[in-house]
């Protein structure tokens, strides 16, 4: 994604403070469009990764969409969330890599 993009998001969402303020995915598409910019679901989230990682942007998101952390506790809400499904997914690749091997095992036996 062209910088220009990530810059603009980033112009735009570091005004978006405290969860009243959030923006949705879609609403960021579409103020990009109006730009020149045509962004999938996807793009946004890339970019939002980007901000956090790279410029260490606190940016929050839950189903009111993505804003900047106004207290300590929508950081923390946040970071809650963020381990819960970081320990779902973990569960998921452990489940999946166990039954990875149960069926390689399987096929092995059926030679």
């Amino acid at each position: 994604m062209e910088q220009s993009a990530i810059s603009l998001i980033e112009q735009g969402i570091t005004r978006r403070i405290g969860r009243r303020n959030a923006i949705t995915n879609k609403a960021i598409q579409a103020a990009m469009k109006e730009r020149g910019y045509d962004l999938s679901f996807a793009d946004v989230c890339d970019a939002i990764q980007e901000l956090r990682l790279k410029r260490k942007l606190f940016i929050c998101g839950d189903q009111s969409g993505y804003y900047m952390a106004e207290t300590t506790h929508e950081r923390e809400v946040w970071l809650k969330s963020l381990k819960a499904r970081i320990d779902k997914q973990l569960l998921v690749f452990t489940t999946m890599t166990a039954e990875h091997g149960r069926r390689a095992r399987q096929a092995q036996l059926e030679l």
